[in-house]
Formats: C-alpha cells, sequence, structure tokens
C-alpha cells in the first residue's frame, strides 16, 4: 500500500481553505503566517517558497523577512518580536538550520508561545514531553489528533498519515532513525503517547538494523540516500521515509531504497508525495488552530 502523503494533504488544504473563506466572509479576518530566513542556504530557499506558496493557495497572508547570513542574534530576534506585534500574524516560523554563529535555542524561544507554529519554543516542547504520561488523547470520529496545544510538523504530519490509512500503532514496535529536535524526537514521544515501543536510533547507535529488522513501523529521518534496505527490515512493515535527498543526477529519493523494499514492506510512503505535503499541510493547519486560539474565542 502506498501512503500518499500528497492525496492527503490535498484534501486538507482544500477544508483550510473552504474555512478560511468562510471566516473571511464572517468576520472579514484572515489567518496570517510569517516566516524568518536567515542566509541563503538553497534548501531553506526552497523549503520557505513552498510555504509561501501554500499559504497563496488557502488564501492565508504571508509575511517573509529575509535576513543576510551574517546577521546577529539581536537583528533576528528584533524581527521575531516585530511579527509577535504584528495583528496580521498567528504563527511564526524561523526557517533551520540557521548560521552557526547564531544561537537557535535563544531565537526560537523568542517566538511567542502562543504563535509558535513548530512547536520549538522550550515551553511548547515541554507540554508535550510531560504530556507523554498524562493519560492518552483519544481520536475523535475524523480520526485525528487531539491535543492541547500545537504539534510540531512533520511528526504531526506522519501521525495523520497512519490515521487517516488505518494503521493501528498501539503496542507496536517503532523504529525511529534519527533524533533531531525537529522529527525523531518529538515523533517518538507522540509515538509513545499513542502506545507504540519505541527505539530511537541515532549517530553514536552500534547497528541500528538490529532494531529496524524487528520493528513493525521504521521511521528514517536522517538525510542518508538509500540507508535502508531490503535485508534491513522485516517482511510486512511499514515503512514512513522522512528523508529528501537529491542525488547527483537531480532525482530526489528518501532514506529507503524504494525500489528494493517495495515488494517486501505492507505499506510506505513515497518520496516525493509522502511525508513533505503533509508537513506543509501541518504548517497551515496549526496556522489556522492558533488563529482560532488568539484571535477568535468566539470561533464556531
Amino acid at each position: 500500500m502506498i501512503l500518499s502523503g500528497k492525496k492527503i494533504a490535498s484534501s486538507i488544504c482544500y477544508s483550510i481553505k473552504k474555512e478560511v473563506n468562510r471566516e473571511i466572509k464572517r468576520t472579514g479576518n484572515t489567518p496570517g503566517l510569517g516566516i524568518v530566513l536567515v542566509g541563503k542556504d538553497p534548501a531553506s530557499k526552497i523549503y520557505v517558497n513552498m510555504k509561501r506558496k501554500a499559504c497563496q493557495k488557502v488564501g492565508f497572508k504571508y509575511t517573509q523577512v529575509n535576513l543576510p547570513s551574517n546577521s546577529t542574534e539581536s537583528d533576528v530576534i528584533r524581527h521575531i518580536n516585530g511579527l509577535n506585534d504584528s495583528n496580521d500574524i498567528d504563527g511564526i516560523m524561523v526557517q533551520l538550520p540557521l548560521p552557526p554563529h547564531l544561537n537557535t535555542r535563544n531565537i526560537l524561544d523568542q517566538v511567542l508561545v502562543n504563535k509558535d507554529v513548530d512547536c520549538f519554543h522550550t515551553e511548547n516542547f515541554g507540554k508535550l514531553s510531560l504530556s507523554v504520561n498524562e493519560e492518552n488523547n483519544e481520536n475523535n470520529e475524523n480520526n485525528e489528533i487531539k491535543s492541547d496545544g500545537i504539534l510540531p510538523c512533520t511528526p504531526r504530519g506522519i501521525i495523520t498519515i497512519l490515521d487517516k490509512y488505518n494503521i493501528d500503532i498501539k503496542g507496536k514496535n517503532v523504529a525511529v532513525i534519527g533524533s533531531s529536535n525537529i522529527v525523531g524526537l518529538p515523533l517518538s514521544l507522540l509515538l509513545l503517547k499513542r502506545g507504540s515501543t519505541v527505539s530511537i536510533c541515532h549517530i553514536d547507535t552500534q547497528d541500528f538494523r538490529e532494531f529496524t529488522r524487528h520493528a513493525d513501523i521504521v521511521v528514517a529521518a536522517t538525510g542518508n540516500p538509500y540507508l535502508i534496505k531490503r535485508d534491513d527490515i522485516k517482511k510486512d512493515a511499514i515503512i514512513i521515509d522522512v528523508g529528501i535527498n537529491r542525488l547527483d543526477s537531480g532525482k530526489i529519493v528518501g532514506d529507503v531504497d524504494y525500489i528494493e523494499v517495495k515488494d517486501k514492506v505492507s505499506a510506505i510512503t513515497p518520496v516525493p508525495g509522502g511525508v513533505g505535503p503533509m508537513t506543509i499541510a501541518m504548517v497551515l493547519q496549526n496556522t489556522l488552530e492558533l488563529y482560532k486560539l488568539n484571535l477568535c474565542k468566539d470561533y464556531v
């Protein structure tokens, strides 16, 4: 089974666009997203452009702050505060990675907690971590995640894919390859919260294959093309490929060797067209939810 994130994302974006149109008619207000881009990293520019186009597609307001790579920390924070103070901006993202001379944690913590689209603020990430040991949230009738706060975009997109394809993750053994604060760590927390048994593998793991070969679900998020081969997984495993890697030929591939494993797995996300579109859709979904929480307390 091909787990098409593109298909799900298209449906989500269509629903968001309809909701935005209703809100404009009801109040004259429009949700807004602000992005801070520091430097000229090619991949970051592509990702930011995708978010801009997605905002235009659903009718969001969009503000982009472009800063030179030699910007000081105070320069970046000053522009973040400008977005914090703007009534037109409901969600803020700082595009990562930042230039190495900047303190990423300090900068991310300047975004207002109630405008933090990525759930990168220390307080928001802390709430996510603590909620794991609290009573599990149940899915609603549409099989969507309920939460008291915003969930990180890529992990939320992955969980949504699994839910939409009715893949039960409770009690499953999951191997997450990659422990970043953007994907691996928060996704592991969400999986744990949903009742999975999670193994997190990282650069110091002696042999990640010892984990992937016994996993019901394998999540690859390393940025290494074709890292996962056919012999690295068990029969009928479910593969979530987060990797987006451009080969010298220009071809975009994942962290999993799709051709090798496709006849052995029971389900797999394609690259492109899998997790990537869902991340963008969750950026929009989180922005809309922040808009409702912050500016429309009487939202119906």
